[in-house]
């Protein structure tokens, strides 16, 4: 078979990939505003509460100086398929779970498909669009599957435990891993197929310097940073809005989703300009005055409020960061920058809702969001003292094309 050699970022391969993993964010999406709901209702409180929401992430983070190795020498398609197995198994279990326990430990088998899934995701996108446009490709994918999964997933789980319960809600997000599984035999193998120059050689060991790349050591910690901000947003935005009596809350994950997708042409067109690097102080500061608006929110008006100032600081942020990553390596290594990347959004997600369940525990969810203000700050504090670390490979900006 014919690898195929892409010349527009919009081609079968990437149009169907890009289904896949918006499903598969879906799926995810679906979880995780509804784990800490699920372990209140089997009588965990505090940092139980909070490990039950982010406890994914921090397997994720542990596997990663064994899955990111083999992002870029083993073989992409089956990596993602085997996770998505593990998410599968996942939300089955959860589906069956009868304690807080168990919650837990299916919730760690699915930090263990994500720890495969994510770097991988990212790699597969650069891989389906044609070379000059691989920052593109993967600015695209986090872009369109963010939106797609903040945008439908917490509205249809909401749905879903009001009506059916919690063990539906799980089992609806497996479903839609089963389906995102059968897609995956329609996509190019690329792998197989012949593209053997993206491969680095023969699977080995994990090195020291195969635990992340070196070069996105410092936007991984700034995206460590801002993600405690998603992790707690998701993990705790129902019962912050519970607390201040405010209902439909689900929305704000919509206006946050379309306001994501809205501004991304002008932070591109920013980045492009500027370079992407200066972007993130003002992201940080957009994303603090969203966390002030949100600790003080009692109606929805302002919890929208909120949302669009959230996706105009984090969510632009998040991309920014990724794409600093994709460009501060060569093609070769462009799976360990993204799971450099990936480590910081782990280390984020898992550790932020753990401190935040225990700060709202003691000081209420507004006291949370003011807290999370703090992260975002030094983020981009790191950002200003360390400047080099954030621009491209070879010093020169390249433009990001197609978004």
């Amino acid at each position: 078979m014919v690898v195929p050699r892409y010349t527009k970022i919009i081609n079968r391969d990437f149009v169907l990939f890009e289904c896949i993993v918006i499903l598969t964010n879906i799926s995810f999406a679906m979880i995780m505003p509804v784990m800490s709901g699920a372990a209140i209702s089997f009588g965990a409180g505090g940092a139980l509460m909070g490990l039950a929401a982010g406890m994914y992430a921090i397997i994720s983070l542990v596997s990663r100086p064994f899955t990111n190795p083999l992002v870029d020498t083993l073989n992409k398609r089956r990596q993602y398929r085997f996770g998505l197995v593990l998410y599968i198994i996942s939300y089955t279990g959860l589906a069956l779970s009868k304690g807080v326990g168990p919650l837990i430990a299916f919730r760690c088998l699915q930090g263990l498909g994500m720890g495969i899934m994510g770097p991988v995701s990212a790699a597969l996108a650069g891989l389906y669009v044609p070379e000059d446009k691989a920052a593109a490709g993967i600015g695209a994918n986090v872009l369109l599957s963010t939106a797609a999964n903040m945008a439908i997933g917490p509205v249809l789980s909401g749905f879903i435990v009001e009506h059916m319960g919690y063990s539906a809600c799980f089992l609806a997000a497996g479903m839609m891993c089963v389906a995102c599984l059968a897609l995956t035999l329609c996509i190019t193998d690329l792998d197989r197929d012949g593209a053997a120059k993206y491969r680095m050689g023969p699977p080995h060991l994990p090195k020291f310097e195969d635990f992340f790349c070196r070069e996105c050591l410092v936007p991984g910690i700034m995206t460590c940073c801002f993600t405690m901000v998603y992790g707690c947003m998701y993990s705790f935005m129902f019962q912050a809005a519970q607390e201040h009596g405010v209902p439909g809350i689900d929305i704000f994950f919509t206006i946050y989703a379309i306001t994501t997708v809205i501004i991304r042409p002008a932070t591109a067109a920013l980045g492009d300009r500027f370079g992407q690097g200066r972007l993130i102080a003002p992201c940080a500061l957009v994303a603090a005055v969203g966390l002030a608006v949100c600790a003080n929110a009692h109606s929805l008006a302002m919890y929208l409020v909120a949302a669009v100032l959230l996706a105009i600081g984090y969510g632009s942020a998040s991309i920014v960061l990724l794409v600093i990553c994709a460009q501060r390596v060569r093609p070769e290594r462009r799976g360990l920058a993204c799971g450099t990347y990936y480590m910081g959004m782990d280390l984020g997600t898992g550790v932020g809702p753990v401190i935040g369940g225990v700060v709202a525990f003691a000081f209420g969810y507004g006291g949370m969001m003011y807290f999370l203000i703090i992260p975002v700050v030094l983020g981009a504090v790191i950002g200003c003292v360390a400047p080099g670390a954030l621009r491209p490979l070879g010093g020169e900006a390249r433009k990001v094309q197609g978004i």
